[in-house]
This record gives structure tokens, C-alpha cells and sequence, in this order.
């Protein structure tokens, strides 16, 4: 989720993402774009506030990676790491570390 969503909804903002500042320079879609071109899985799902906008924020990246290395799974549902997104989520893993991808 974005910052700016967040605080436009009054959503928390989990300590991992606290860095001081930021906002005053970039938001969550400019953070994506500074994984790429590495591999990057996000998951979000229609009824997690902690993921509202994670379709936006994808879009808005997805021109970083020219080899399609972002992907976007989103779910049905609330935050909770369900064993169907787990499922996904260590398939994607499998998938590059089969093939050699840092």
C-alpha cells in the first residue's frame, strides 16, 4: 500500500516501513522500481487495507522491468498469509532459484 493511501485512510504504517523522510521524496510505486530488474512478487489481496492500492502501485512500477520479472498475485480476502498464497508464493521462489535468477 502506499504511503499516501495510508495516511489518507488512517491505516498503520508497519516499522519496517518507517523511514523518516521518505514521503517527502518518493512513495511505495518509486520503491518498487528500485528492486527492478531484479525478480519482485507482490501479493495483495481485495480486502487487506495493508494492500489497497498494490494494484496501482504495480501498474504504475511495471515499466521498470522490460522482462516482465514483476509479478502481481491478488486474492480474495483479508492480510492473512493463507496456505493457498503460500502455495503461490514458494512456487515463485522454486521457479528462480531453478533457474539461476539472483
Amino acid at each position: 500500500c502506499s504511503y499516501r493511501h495510508k495516511m489518507a485512510h488512517g491505516t498503520g504504517i508497519e516499522m519496517a516501513l518507517v523511514i523518516p523522510g521518505v514521503t517527502n521524496h518518493m512513495d511505495m510505486d518509486e520503491v518498487l522500481r528500485l528492486v527492478a530488474p531484479r525478480p519482485l512478487l507482490v501479493l495483495s489481496a481485495s480486502g487487506d487495507t495493508y494492500s489497497a492500492d498494490a494494484s496501482e502501485l504495480v501498474e504504475a512500477a511495471r515499466d521498470a522491468w522490460s522482462d516482465g520479472g514483476l509479478s502481481h498475485l491478488r486474492y480474495d480476502g483479508g492480510h492473512a498469509l493463507t496456505a493457498e498464497r503460500t502455495e503461490a508464493l514458494l512456487g515463485w521462489i522454486t521457479q528462480f532459484r531453478r533457474s539461476g535468477a539472483p
